[in-house]
């Protein structure tokens, strides 16, 4: 009996070992804000202007960032273009002393080649037609696609 009892408590104590082994093991499960925007999702604001293939979410907030550009008062906003394949496109812009700030991130769009472009622009211009309205940056230190918005009617 006693002998039983040897070998009862070294097996008690070996599974013990294994259980606290393998609670040492667990991974953290928690997730940093800024990790890869290939897998992890972007923190969205309420601010945020959504452009989903010309479906435009916050459209006003837009309208008053154009106004305070012409009227000249320092503001900044954040652009968020779906791509047809749902990936995102940010496009950062800051107004400040009648200069145009523009980040474009293409990090999360995986079908693209990634980038981050800064460049300064002179203008926003506005051209309204009877089917929609369209934002264009002019005057772009870099190269871009000018089309920043179309808001249909």
């Amino acid at each position: 009996m006693k002998k039983r009892w040897m070998v009862m408590k070294k097996i008690y104590v070996v599974l013990f070992f294994i259980l606290i082994i393998s609670g040492c093991d667990v991974p953290n499960q928690s997730q940093d804000i800024n990790m890869d925007p290939d897998i992890f999702p972007y923190p969205q604001l309420l601010e945020d202007i959504n452009d989903k293939q010309g479906e435009i979410e916050n459209k006003e907030r837009f309208e008053k960032f154009y106004n305070n550009v012409q009227q000249n008062k320092s503001d900044r906003i954040r652009l968020v273009r779906y791509t047809h394949e749902g990936n995102l496109v940010f496009y950062y812009l800051e107004y400040q002393k009648e200069i145009i700030y523009l980040t474009i991130d293409t990090r999360s769009d995986i079908n693209e080649q990634k980038s981050y472009i800064q460049t300064n622009c002179d203008s926003l211009k506005k051209v309204q037609t009877n089917i929609n309205e369209k934002y264009s940056l002019e005057g772009c230190d870099q190269p871009i696609d000018n089309n920043l918005l179309i808001i249909e009617k």
